[in-house]
């Protein structure tokens, strides 16, 4: 019943995540930056992803320039990843200190991905959906 709210959650539009459990994933669609727009210079990824293994950081639209909060790549839909194409993600903040703005993050948002200075991505959120877990303690 849970996923079936959050999707219909998700369809609308609108954030399917509550203050009594402030941890939420976020399903974006990613594309990576290619080398020419100051982005990597070698495709994300080789062999079978790990969960949490990829680990950017992410200018926030409240965020004032050059400010960035973490949230690593739970999964990917495509990966490896070449530069310039793009895939659906989840990521999941990795902060607590930072939930607060990653709950005002909606639907229709773009945010740069970024390995240090460079962008090396631009998404679009798709959808949040509240979880009752943080990234588990063995993978911070």
């Amino acid at each position: 019943m849970r996923a079936i709210q959050q999707a219909q959650a998700a369809r609308s539009g609108h954030s399917a995540c509550v203050d009594d459990q402030p941890w939420i994933a976020l399903g974006v669609d990613l594309r990576l930056t290619t080398t020419d727009e100051g982005g990597r210079s070698k495709p994300l990824g080789i062999g079978p992803y790990d969960r949490y293994q990829y680990r950017p950081d992410w200018h926030l639209p409240e965020l004032p320039d050059k400010k960035l909060t973490g949230a690593p790549v739970l999964c990917f839909g495509n990966f490896p990843l070449a530069l310039g194409d793009s895939t659906r993600a989840v990521i999941v903040p990795l902060y607590e200190g930072s939930l607060r703005l990653w709950h005002r993050v909606r639907p229709g948002h773009i945010l740069k991905m970024h390995e240090a200075p460079r962008v090396c991505g631009i998404a679009s959120v798709e959808w949040l959906a509240k979880t009752q877990h943080r990234i588990p303690e063995n993978d911070e």
